[in-house]
């Protein structure tokens, strides 16, 4: 079944978005609606559904026909031939300059297509790709991680080099040109996942770049089959089996087993690899720069001494807590571990990157108090383990930031939280020894928002929240909760 509708009438480049869909009847609603909801003007959405059991095909028709912007939308539905066959023939059906692909159980923040377009417009020629950051999420939307906290971006600038140890680039995050994916006859219907094989090829000719922001939601959850390790093994295996450079650097890493010195000294062209594998599985998997052993050895060492520096400095909040003071700037990543005192966080400080608070796990709750007209900086992300984190009145949350707890999350007056950024804590649970430890002995009131604050619009405040008077919610914001008498909403 084909459905079209009027294409845009622009003079920028058509981006072609292709999403393949099975058995997602959970989730297809909230990932077509995502592409629905682009601010770039000049889109076409291909669907196929690859054989579901499930009703993803009856809500996928459902979905499309609510769509009321104007766009150009195939939608087929075909018997389950596997990802790579089905997103080669929606490959054979874009008609657009870029391309972008997008499962059904993942979801676009309004912004991917637009800023992906601008900085593959600014790239050179030789740049075929490029990709964007992203969130995780879980089943209910609920924003749990940054993606590259947990597949880290590596330091070095060799793509291609980086891709033989692990493949770090979100496949959802990716714009292409289209011209480089029909020269490369587009993907492998041998292989199981489809993305790590295309990225190994496209980086032989081309260059695939990055940029910083945070652009799409990555859903976890029990039936992905990135979480089925026998599946991984087969494809690193098939993999290896297909490149030869990538079976030469899996036989040099057996040797290294064997006898570390006898291999070193017959594959000297192989010691960057090594070292970038090292790095990756010691420290903190960001990978080594440069591209002479020189270089990527004294990295290394830049490394060890970090993570050395990192330990002290937790060590140390374990023995006294921590204080920080009054209008203080935090840059970077901070992890701040208290003891059985809670950390005090003084007023007016700025935040300019993550931070993790770590509480003692045990019974009773620690807090994190973070004091007056402080600044959480776009797109940090802020957890709080096994207590509550108390956010001061007239703070500000900034754009596409998460501030999640594992315990409460409550936050003062006056408090501005900016457009798409996303507040979670613990869903509502009563006292039972069947719940982990460091919730046993506690009940959870969930998020408490006060009086007179502002949610701007694409915001997620989930699980349980109060919200207090005269607060006002902007539009398409997902609230999960109580809202006081006087509190507002914008549709």
């Amino acid at each position: 079944m084909t459905t079209s509708i009027r294409p845009c009438d622009t003079e920028m480049p058509l981006v072609s978005i292709i999403m393949p869909a099975y058995n997602h009847a959970p989730y297809v609603r909230e990932a077509l609606q995502s592409v629905a909801s682009q601010t770039y003007p000049n889109i076409e959405l291909i669907v196929i559904d690859d054989g579901s059991a499930d009703s993803t095909p009856q809500i996928i028709g459902e979905t499309l026909a609510e769509f009321e912007r104007e766009m150009r939308i195939e939608y087929h539905k075909q018997k389950n031939v596997g990802v790579c066959a089905t997103l080669n023939r929606a490959l054979s059906l874009a008609r657009g300059e870029f391309v972008q692909f997008i499962a059904s159980d993942d979801v676009y923040l309004s912004e991917m297509t637009a800023r992906t377009v601008e900085a593959l417009r600014r790239a050179s020629p030789e740049v075929a790709a490029v990709y964007s950051d992203g969130y995780i999420i879980d089943e209910k939307s609920r924003r749990r991680a940054v993606f590259s906290d947990i597949y880290p971006v590596p330091i070095s600038k060799n793509v291609r080099r980086e891709l033989f140890i692990a493949n770090w680039i979100p496949a959802m995050g990716i714009l292409y040109r289209r011209r480089a994916l029909v020269e490369l006859n587009g993907f492998d219907p041998d292989l199981k996942f489809e993305d790590w094989d295309l990225l190994l090829r496209l980086t032989q000719r081309n260059q695939v770049e990055r940029i910083p922001e945070k652009l799409f939601l990555y859903r976890v959850h029990s039936t992905n089959m990135t979480r089925d390790t026998a599946i991984m093994m087969e494809t690193t295996d098939a993999l290896a089996r297909k490149h030869a450079d990538l079976a030469k650097f899996k036989h040099f890493k057996q040797e290294i087993r064997r006898n570390p010195a006898a291999a070193i000294l017959r594959n000297p062209s192989q010691i960057d690899l090594l070292l970038r594998l090292a790095s990756r599985r010691l420290l903190t998997n960001r990978g080594i720069q440069g591209e002479s052993l020189a270089a990527g050895a004294l990295t290394l060492l830049k490394l060890i001494a970090g993570r050395a520096a990192s330990t002290t400095r937790a060590g140390l909040y374990r023995l006294a807590g921590l204080r920080l003071g009054r209008r203080s700037k935090v840059r970077g990543r901070l992890t701040l571990q208290g003891n059985k005192r809670n950390l005090v966080i003084g007023e007016g400080v700025i935040f300019e990157g993550d931070a993790e608070f770590i509480l003692p796990r045990g019974r009773g709750q620690g807090r994190v108090e973070i004091g007056d007209n402080s600044v959480i900086a776009h797109g940090a992300h802020f957890h709080c383990l096994a207590g509550t984190l108390l956010v001061g009145p007239s703070c500000y949350v900034g754009r596409n930031s998460v501030l999640q707890s594992n315990g409460d999350l409550e936050i003062g007056a006056w408090t501005m939280i900016a457009a798409l950024a996303g507040v979670y804590a613990s869903n509502h649970v009563t006292s039972s020894d069947r719940q982990p430890f460091w919730r046993q002995g506690n009940k959870f009131s969930g998020i408490i928002i006060g009086e007179n604050c502002w949610i701007s619009h694409g915001a997620v405040v989930a699980d349980g929240a109060n919200l207090g008077d005269g607060s006002i919610i902007g539009p398409n914001v997902v609230v999960r909760g109580t809202h006081a008498p006087k509190s507002r909403i914008i549709s």
